[in-house]
């Protein structure tokens, strides 16, 4: 069975029901100290700001139904952590409209509750009780996590020790497991689905995300990998210095995209 046309097959209702995260006309300024502003000079030299406050939305509009994964692209600084952020509750808006339907789990890197001087055993079960997970239900859960990143013959090592790889097939097993406790209606991802190791390993992971696909989760993800955006994104949406400039399929908003900073 192939992932990736998975992933991206639609219903052939075409999304007839409402959006689980409906976003209209959301802004948001930061507000910047002297040093921001002077390295904000330095990254827009033609685009000098005079004041403290930093546009970092201005009037976004995004929706995303049951079922559906919605892309996000853009430079660094375009407003694609920020949107997830608000969405995710964790920064106010200061305009616009925000309508969510169930529950949320925000997701920036997987380095949750990780120590590094612990062992992987007890990292699985620390990430385990950051999602709520009792001590006997994590307990249960470790062979089963251990064998999905590889890691059975290193459990009882210290994770400073283990590669970046290995770092990150431990975050991204214990995250995704622990998801399926979860069983989030809304998954807002930021920079975190192509950072899964080699392709076997993201191949894995990305049956995790078809499973609450098929569930009717709805995905909304940040990533800097077009290639990533392209195979497993229904729609993508281009943001630029906090505006939508562009929003449709996956392959032609990426062609454009690359075609302007090309």
């Amino acid at each position: 069975m192939n992932t990736e046309s998975n992933v991206k097959q639609r219903e052939s209702s075409e999304h007839v029901t409402a959006p689980r995260i409906d976003a209209s006309a959301v802004s948001k300024r930061f507000r910047l100290a002297r040093g921001a502003r002077v390295l904000l000079h330095l990254l827009r030299p033609n685009r000098p700001n005079k004041s403290n406050l930093l546009q970092a939305l201005d009037g976004v509009d995004v929706s995303v139904r049951p079922g559906e994964v919605v892309g996000l692209i853009g430079k660094n600084g375009s407003g694609k952590s920020t949107l997830l952020k608000i969405i995710g509750g964790l920064y106010e808006k200061d305009r616009g409209d925000i309508r969510l339907s169930g529950r949320v789990l925000y997701l920036s890197g997987f380095s949750y509750g990780t120590n590094p001087y612990l062992t992987v055993r007890a990292n699985m079960s620390l990430i385990g009780t950051v999602f709520g997970l009792r001590r006997k239900e994590i307990k249960e859960k470790i062979p089963e996590i251990a064998a999905f990143a590889g890691l059975e013959d290193f459990l009882d090592v210290e994770a400073f020790k283990l590669s970046s790889g290995m770092t990150t097939r431990l975050n991204v097993s214990s995250t995704f497991f622990c998801m399926e406790h979860v069983k989030p209606d809304i998954l807002l991802l930021d920079e975190v689905l192509s950072t899964g190791g080699d392709i076997e390993f993201q191949g894995k992971t990305m049956k995790k995300v078809e499973n609450l696909v098929r569930g009717g989760a709805s995905i909304l993800v940040a990533s800097h990998d077009l290639q990533f955006i392209e195979r497993f994104c229904h729609r993508v949406i281009w943001l630029d210095r906090g505006r939508v400039v562009g929003s449709g399929p996956a392959r032609e908003t990426i062609a454009a995209y690359i075609k302007a900073y090309g």
